[in-house]
């Protein structure tokens, strides 16, 4: 016969096995009964949340970290619902204010799930109201993508041919997360035909203008070699392109803070 069991090992597993299930328990409560300490203390309906991506499956759903939470967002069937998933406002963020040539901005068609890869920054409209959720798990009704920041302030280092080279730092749309801080990047920026380098002489003349403030502003207009000729010259440049994800774009407009005398 073989021997039997030691009570002391069988007793020991029992208890390990019990531990480890009471910890698994403990889990999912945690993970499906999550309190948002940010939003109990708000007094009204909370249906909006916001922050950036951190994942897509493309299809039906996202998760949002929001709230300092990773908050799942699921998309119902069209049936159900028809989310819209546009950008901001319905516009490109970039406003190049062009002061010479067309500054119409442009209309961007509506959206789908995978125009929010993990990064991007969106503001969802949700079913529940925040306050009642214990589950880290919502239900869109709009998502609204903000795109990223197309806007460069820096300092021109170098010219070359139809490349500039900027160090500088980068404007964000106002959301609901807390933007990055400025950290100064190199920049490569492409010029083109359609470029335009332009400034009111409210900035190329600024002793002349704070003695005269009935002077209405002049449009100066630029051109590379102009930017060839300045030490450490201040630009700012605008563009349609996302310069979190690329350094390097072509500019829609440069305007430098040239001081003309």
């Amino acid at each position: 016969m073989s021997p039997s069991p030691d009570p002391k090992i069988i007793k020991k597993t029992l208890l390990v096995l019990a531990a480890v299930f009471a910890i698994f328990l403990a889990t999912q409560f945690i993970l499906n009964n999550v309190v948002l300490p940010y939003v109990l203390d708000v007094t009204t309906p909370v249906h909006i949340l916001g922050g950036r991506v951190v994942q897509n499956n493309g299809v039906d759903s996202l998760t949002v970290q929001a709230f300092n939470h990773p908050i799942e967002v699921i998309i119902p069937k069209p049936k159900d619902q028809q989310v819209p998933i546009r950008d901001i406002n319905g516009l490109r963020p970039s406003n190049p204010r062009l002061l010479v040539k067309s500054s119409d901005q442009i209309v961007n068609p509506v959206r789908q799930l995978s125009d929010a890869p993990v990064g991007t920054r969106v503001t969802v409209e949700i079913k529940e109201d925040l306050r009642k959720v214990r589950k880290l798990r919502v239900t869109a009704r709009a998502i609204s993508i903000i795109p990223g920041p197309t806007t460069l302030h820096g300092v021109v280092k170098n010219v070359n041919g139809n490349k500039i080279i900027v160090d500088g730092f980068l404007s964000y749309l106002p959301g609901p997360d807390v933007a990055p801080e400025p950290k100064n990047q190199t920049y490569t920026i492409l010029v083109n035909e359609q470029t335009e380098i332009s400034a009111f002489d409210t900035l190329t003349r600024p002793d002349f203008i704070a003695n005269n403030p009935s002077y209405k502003p002049v449009v100066k207009i630029f051109t590379l070699e102009d930017l060839k000729k300045e030490q450490d010259l201040r630009v700012n440049v605008y563009t349609n392109e996302d310069l979190e994800k690329n350094t390097t774009a072509t500019a829609i407009r440069i305007e430098p803070f040239i001081i003309v005398r």
